[in-house]
Protein backbone atom coordinates (compact mmCIF):
# COMPACT_ATOMS: atom_id res chain seq x y z
CA UNK A 1 0.00 0.00 0.00
CA UNK A 2 1.19 3.49 -0.83
CA UNK A 3 -0.75 6.42 0.55
CA UNK A 4 -0.44 9.99 -0.63
CA UNK A 5 -0.69 12.83 1.89
CA UNK A 6 -4.25 13.57 2.85
CA UNK A 7 -6.31 16.60 3.72
CA UNK A 8 -4.76 18.91 6.31
CA UNK A 9 -7.21 19.63 9.12
CA UNK A 10 -6.86 22.72 11.31
CA UNK A 11 -7.74 22.52 15.01
CA UNK A 12 -7.94 25.40 17.46
CA UNK A 13 -7.40 24.58 21.14
CA UNK A 14 -7.07 20.82 20.44
CA UNK A 15 -7.99 18.79 23.56
CA UNK A 16 -8.24 22.06 25.49
CA UNK A 17 -4.77 23.26 24.46
CA UNK A 18 -3.89 26.67 23.03
CA UNK A 19 -3.44 27.97 19.51
CA UNK A 20 -3.50 26.20 16.17
CA UNK A 21 -2.56 22.59 15.36
CA UNK A 22 -2.51 21.15 11.83
CA UNK A 23 -3.14 17.41 11.36
CA UNK A 24 -2.52 15.48 8.14
CA UNK A 25 -3.77 11.92 8.55
CA UNK A 26 -1.86 9.49 6.33
CA UNK A 27 -3.43 6.30 7.68
CA UNK A 28 -6.75 5.90 9.50
CA UNK A 29 -8.86 3.00 10.77
CA UNK A 30 -10.71 3.07 7.46
CA UNK A 31 -7.54 1.78 5.74
CA UNK A 32 -8.11 -1.56 7.50
CA UNK A 33 -4.61 -2.10 8.88
CA UNK A 34 -5.16 -4.27 11.94
CA UNK A 35 -3.91 -2.59 15.12
CA UNK A 36 -2.99 0.70 13.42
CA UNK A 37 -5.65 3.34 13.99
CA UNK A 38 -3.81 6.43 12.76
CA UNK A 39 -0.51 7.71 11.40
CA UNK A 40 -0.42 11.49 11.04
CA UNK A 41 1.92 14.40 10.59
CA UNK A 42 1.07 16.97 13.25
CA UNK A 43 2.29 20.58 13.29
CA UNK A 44 1.93 22.52 16.54
CA UNK A 45 2.40 26.21 15.82
CA UNK A 46 4.79 28.38 17.85
CA UNK A 47 3.30 28.95 21.32
CA UNK A 48 0.49 26.44 20.71
CA UNK A 49 -0.23 23.18 22.53
CA UNK A 50 -2.23 19.97 22.48
CA UNK A 51 -4.03 19.78 25.81
CA UNK A 52 -3.59 16.93 28.28
CA UNK A 53 -5.98 14.08 27.43
CA UNK A 54 -6.47 10.39 28.26
CA UNK A 55 -6.17 7.45 25.87
CA UNK A 56 -8.89 5.08 27.06
CA UNK A 57 -9.16 2.83 23.98
CA UNK A 58 -5.68 3.03 22.43
CA UNK A 59 -1.98 3.93 22.80
CA UNK A 60 -0.11 6.75 21.04
CA UNK A 61 3.45 7.57 20.14
CA UNK A 62 4.96 10.91 19.06
CA UNK A 63 8.20 11.07 17.07
CA UNK A 64 9.56 14.63 17.18
CA UNK A 65 10.56 15.48 13.61
CA UNK A 66 11.44 19.15 14.14
CA UNK A 67 11.39 21.73 16.92
CA UNK A 68 11.30 21.52 20.68
CA UNK A 69 8.69 21.47 23.37
CA UNK A 70 7.48 20.16 26.68
CA UNK A 71 5.79 16.75 26.70
CA UNK A 72 3.25 16.37 29.50
CA UNK A 73 3.65 12.70 30.38
CA UNK A 74 1.19 10.45 32.17
CA UNK A 75 0.67 11.84 35.65
CA UNK A 76 1.30 15.33 34.25
CA UNK A 77 5.10 15.16 34.59
CA UNK A 78 6.64 17.75 32.24
CA UNK A 79 9.63 16.63 30.16
CA UNK A 80 11.58 18.61 27.56
CA UNK A 81 11.62 17.06 24.08
CA UNK A 82 13.66 17.86 20.96
CA UNK A 83 14.08 16.61 17.42
CA UNK A 84 14.63 12.83 17.38
CA UNK A 85 12.86 12.08 20.68
CA UNK A 86 10.08 9.48 20.84
CA UNK A 87 7.28 9.79 23.40
CA UNK A 88 4.86 6.93 24.09
CA UNK A 89 1.64 6.68 26.08
CA UNK A 90 0.03 3.32 26.81
CA UNK A 91 -3.69 2.59 26.82
CA UNK A 92 -5.25 4.16 29.91
CA UNK A 93 -2.59 6.89 30.24
CA UNK A 94 -2.67 10.56 29.31
CA UNK A 95 -0.46 13.18 27.69
CA UNK A 96 -0.20 16.60 26.06
CA UNK A 97 2.52 18.71 24.42
CA UNK A 98 3.50 22.39 24.29
CA UNK A 99 5.61 24.02 21.59
CA UNK A 100 8.23 26.05 23.47
CA UNK A 101 10.46 26.68 20.45
CA UNK A 102 10.61 29.38 17.79
CA UNK A 103 9.58 27.12 14.88
CA UNK A 104 6.54 24.84 14.42
CA UNK A 105 6.82 21.60 16.42
CA UNK A 106 6.56 18.84 13.79
CA UNK A 107 5.45 15.41 15.04
CA UNK A 108 4.67 12.05 13.48
CA UNK A 109 1.88 10.60 15.62
CA UNK A 110 0.94 6.94 15.61
CA UNK A 111 -2.15 5.53 17.33
CA UNK A 112 -2.37 1.78 17.89
CA UNK A 113 -5.14 -0.35 19.35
Amino acid sequence: MIKKPGLIETYHCLHGGNGKVLVERNITREDGIQGLDMLARVSVEVGASIGYHQHVEDSEGYFIVEGEGVFIDNGKVEKEVVKGDFCFICKGQGHGIINTGDVPLEIMAIVIS
